[in-house]
């Protein structure tokens, strides 16, 4: 039986493409036999959507379409929100491979034109008793404000407590960011910025983290390297016991990938 993570963002930007990318070629690169499914295409276009045609490649059965986001306003709209259900819970038993070990979820983003996507996503998870993996970057928040707007999120999902939210992963760190938090990869002169927070800082001060609700992967900013979303990985060991490996991404980035334990 497989076991289904859906990893959700805190927000617009967060690094939710960076972050299934890297944690199925972490998983992949383990032995871990995955897949992927994306729920809904967020982007009204009918164009193949970029990451299953990057992850296709990698995974043994066909990667299903996503709903159009189209049809799911429509769907919401008239309070069809089961009809959608059901056939999100199709496509994915459509071709999920009979010895599948995972499957990675792309959840939706929130976004202003889609204000129920947290909605969509918690239906998602439950329909498909899916653990949960959200996504954040620090942007220009404190410690404390980062933790706040993570807690946010998870309580959409049971919180911080509950055996369904596994954990968190952390994108865009150290990153150069104006005062509201926005990404200034080109500076111009005499511009102010600041840095967001470090993995180091977060690892140090940050208190919402636990042996329930774990800090799962850190991606830092690198300075003069490629950060769109399409990018690959090259996971690399960094730990070895019977259950955890830590794997580094492009210099510095690491994941912690747990086998999961099926009943």
């Amino acid at each position: 039986m497989s076991q289904a993570l859906l990893i959700a963002p805190t927000g617009v930007g967060a690094g939710l493409t960076t972050a299934v990318l890297g944690l199925f070629q972490a998983m992949n690169r383990k032995g871990i036999k995955v897949h992927f499914f994306k729920p809904i295409g967020q982007e009204d276009s009918d164009k193949v959507d970029s990451t299953i045609a990057m992850l296709q490649g990698d995974c043994s059965a066909p990667i299903a379409e996503p709903v159009a986001i189209r049809d799911v306003e429509q769907l919401v709209s008239q309070d069809k929100g089961n009809q959608l259900l059901e056939q999100l819970v199709a496509r994915y038993e459509q071709n999920l491979p009979v010895d599948n070990e995972v499957v990675i979820i792309e959840g939706m983003v929130h976004t202003e034109s889609q204000p129920y996507a947290t909605r969509i996503n918690q239906e998602i998870a439950k329909a498909l008793d899916a653990q949960v993996i959200l996504v954040a970057t620090p942007g220009s928040d404190s410690i404390q404000a980062l933790q706040d707007h993570i807690d946010i999120t998870a309580r959409a999902y049971g919180g911080i407590n509950n055996k369904q939210l596994v954990g968190c992963m952390l994108s865009k760190l150290g990153a150069p960011v104006d005062r509201d938090g926005h990404m200034q990869p080109f500076l111009d002169a005499g511009q102010t910025i600041i840095h967001s927070l470090t993995e180091e800082v977060i690892r140090e001060h940050a208190t919402i983290f636990n042996d329930q609700f774990r800090l799962l992967g850190c991606i830092p900013w690198i300075p003069g390297a490629d950060h769109s979303e399409n990018q690959r990985y090259r996971p690399i060991p960094e730990r070895n016991d019977n259950q955890y490996r830590r794997y580094s991404l492009p210099p510095g980035s690491t994941y912690c990938v747990m086998r999961p334990q099926c009943d």
